[in-house]
């Protein structure tokens, strides 16, 4: 619609620094300087660092002193060099937060907004003319439409007695308890929609065999995720006190200072090891894996040293040992086998029910009558659809 109607007018808006903060996972300030340091991007070319920037000072008979940016930077996203984050990106990592968090539904980044939301619209400073300017509301019957939710969150038994309201009981019993992991992506590899029922007596029976299956390990699912959750918990806390994340977490949830001195050594050390951290890639190229001697990996004559290979080179090969060697691979078998760029060609999904719905939207959607199918990795030609899902089941393990 934003094509046609076009994008509405910016907001801006300004944060103040919070001095004395409990925490600063959310302090914009320290994730920010922390990138802009890491890339040198202020127009000021020997402003490299919190150090200098806490020497500056505001001149007399000013207000503010600003810090202006490197303009050869405008057009360049922070993520890449060349594109912005994509949403299919940013969906699965949104869903991780939310499953981490303990929420029992799915978190999408729209959920963010919906919180925003209902968090201005319960703060007694925002205005209603003032939320519909920030959430680009022509009124606020925009709000109660689609982001008030018909679950009461209000202690109506203490406002109708005229008692105080328990207020943080409300919050504990609305909210999900932080350390339970969530069972809707767990239960969603459980659920594949049956075949279209024949009235043939075997597909009954199969049916019914395929039903109770479902229900029995649906059953027994709570279970085995409490057991895993209760082994695998400690092993990951373990893992992450030894790992080089566990400074940033200690510096950004580091106690506040008790003088300002103090508060601004907490901020400038976060700084810099978010600056730091910057440096680490996140995810990457898959862990290297030995050279399988397979004909479906290399084809016949090109046999090449693996320590001769470059690191786009050494990412496929490990990316064809995946689609041919894991019985559940998350890389697509199609799109490793198209010339597209190297990002797509690799992609990994967050797990193999995210690769059957990219299998399925992206490639068995678009497949009409008459198409010439095949597999471009085995080299085999494929007649119908059909026989597509079914050598991805059993060739390359994609299920669809």
């Amino acid at each position: 619609m934003k094509q046609f109607l076009r994008i509405k007018d910016m907001n801006t808006f300004t944060i103040p620094e919070i001095i004395h903060d409990k925490s600063l996972i959310f302090s914009p300030h320290v994730c920010i300087l922390g990138i802009l340091f890491r890339d040198r991007a202020f127009a000021p070319y020997n402003l490299t660092s919190k150090y200098e920037l806490s020497k500056l000072y505001i001149p007399p008979g000013r207000n503010q002193l600003p810090l202006p940016l490197n303009r050869e930077l405008d057009d360049i996203p922070a993520i890449s060099p060349t594109k912005p984050l994509s949403y299919s990106t940013l969906l699965p990592w949104i869903k991780k937060l939310g499953q981490i968090t303990g929420s029992t539904q799915v978190t999408r980044p729209h959920s963010l907004r919906y919180a925003g939301g209902k968090t201005f619209n319960k703060n007694g400073n925002v205005s209603e003319e003032m939320q519909n300017l920030m959430m680009g509301h022509g009124s606020i019957g925009i709000f109660l439409k689609h982001y008030l939710s018909r679950r009461v969150t209000v202690d109506t038994q203490a406002v109708v007695r005229g008692i105080e309201p328990q207020n943080a009981l409300m919050r504990a019993a609305l909210n999900d308890h932080p350390t339970i992991p969530s069972l809707l992506e767990e239960r969603e590899k459980l659920k594949r929609n049956p075949p279209n029922a024949t009235k043939h007596p075997k597909y009954k029976e199969l049916n019914r065999k395929i039903n109770q299956e479902r229900q029995r390990q649906r059953h027994a699912l709570p279970q085995d995720i409490k057991e895993r959750w209760e082994y695998e918990q400690p092993v990951r806390d373990i893992e992450q006190q030894l790992a080089a994340k566990k400074a940033l977490v200690d510096a950004v949830t580091a106690p506040p200072g008790v003088t300002l001195e103090e508060e601004i050594r907490r901020r400038n050390r976060a700084i810099r090891v978010v600056t730091k951290y910057c440096e680490i890639e996140e995810g990457g190229m898959r862990p290297s894996r030995p050279k399988q001697s397979s004909s479906r990996i290399t084809s016949p004559g090109k046999s090449e040293d693996a320590s001769q290979l470059d690191p786009d080179k050494e990412a496929i090969e490990a990316a064809k040992v995946s689609v041919y060697k894991e019985k559940r691979p998350t890389i697509c078998f199609i799109c490793l086998g198209e010339d597209v760029p190297m990002d797509q060609r690799i992609q990994e999904f967050s797990t193999p029910g995210d690769l059957s719905k990219h299998f399925k939207r992206k490639h068995l959607k678009h497949i009409k009558e008459g198409d010439s199918l095949g597999c471009k990795l085995c080299q085999v030609s494929l007649a119908h659809k059909m026989h597509l899902q079914q050598h991805a089941l059993e060739v390359h393990g994609t299920v669809s």
